[in-house]
């Protein structure tokens, strides 16, 4: 069992129940649930008062909060549908277009130098073990999943990033080719930029097959420079029996950024060429 993605969830305190600093040290919890720390929600109060409120901290927490966080990207998606008058009716792809948004604006960022710092630090008079130092990659995933999500990195762009996002399904093996117009601005500048590709679906499944998901999709790693336009294949594959008729919903989310030193209107150029030159070819593959 691992998280998937991290969400705030409250800090804890703890103090050290031995009086000698030579004994060993043995933590208990030091909270408070009208002082804190932690977050601070809603309960009902003495009388049945219903301004009441408490400090707690946990899963349930971080629950709540990633709830909130999927409750305001629906309301950004149905308002971008209406801005764009997609004839396309979305709805049915709400779940696995929050499944992809939300994985989309995970990062590890201070996460990762922590646990490497626990993984790899040696104990006094001790050296690293050579198991540490090559289990970080194993366990980081475990313990961080996709890494904490920011919200405002998904609810808006800059003039330096944009977000795209996309929705399809598939009831067989197939494939479906998304052509990406690129600025012209980023030919010839050197500096920084990135192209994050999230790809999220939801199978039926066979539990009597030790495969277990009857769809299976993928796309091709983006490997070589960008180029003007570039292609990017979703491809569907049969397992676990095959689909029988059942379609495999999917959401893709792809953002481009770029250094703020670069001074590229990524935000305008990616506005005006997109409309008219994002393409979806289907049926790739039969």
């Amino acid at each position: 069992m691992k998280p998937e993605i991290l969400m705030p969830a409250g800090r804890l305190a703890y103090r050290n129940k031995q009086a000698s600093v030579l004994s060993h040290t043995v933590l208990d919890l030091a909270h408070s649930a009208e002082h804190g720390p932690g977050q601070l929600v809603a309960r009902p109060g003495a009388g049945g008062e219903r301004h009441g409120s408490f400090f707690s901290s946990g899963t349930s927490n971080a629950t709540a909060m990633a709830t909130r966080t999927a409750a305001q990207l629906y309301d950004m998606l149905d308002q971008l549908v209406d801005e764009t008058n997609s004839e396309q009716a979305w709805d049915g792809y709400a779940a696995v277009m929050l499944k992809a948004l939300l994985v989309h604006g995970a990062a590890w960022n201070e996460g990762r130098s922590t646990l490497r710092k626990a993984l790899e630090s040696p104990s006094a008079g001790d050296t690293v073990p050579a198991w540490r130092r090559s289990s970080f990659r194993e366990f980081a995933p475990r313990l961080l999943g996709y890494g904490a999500v920011d919200a405002e990195r998904l609810s808006d762009c800059t003039d330096q990033r944009v977000t795209l996002v996309g929705y399809g399904s598939f009831d067989g093996e197939g494939g479906r080719l998304y052509r990406l117009p690129l600025p012209p601005s980023l030919s010839g500048k050197q500096g920084w930029r990135r192209l994050t590709i999230t790809l999220a679906w939801l199978t039926p499944i066979n539990p009597n097959h030790r495969a277990y998901r009857r769809g299976v999709l993928s796309f091709t790693p983006i490997t070589g420079s960008l180029q003007l336009r570039h292609p990017d294949v979703v491809e569907c594959r049969e397992d676990a029996g095959g689909l029988k008729g059942a379609t495999v919903p999917y959401g893709i989310a792809v953002s481009l950024e770029v250094e703020t030193e670069l001074a590229i209107p990524l935000y305008e150029e990616m506005q005006e060429r997109i409309r008219p030159q994002v393409q979806v070819i289907t049926a790739i593959r039969a």
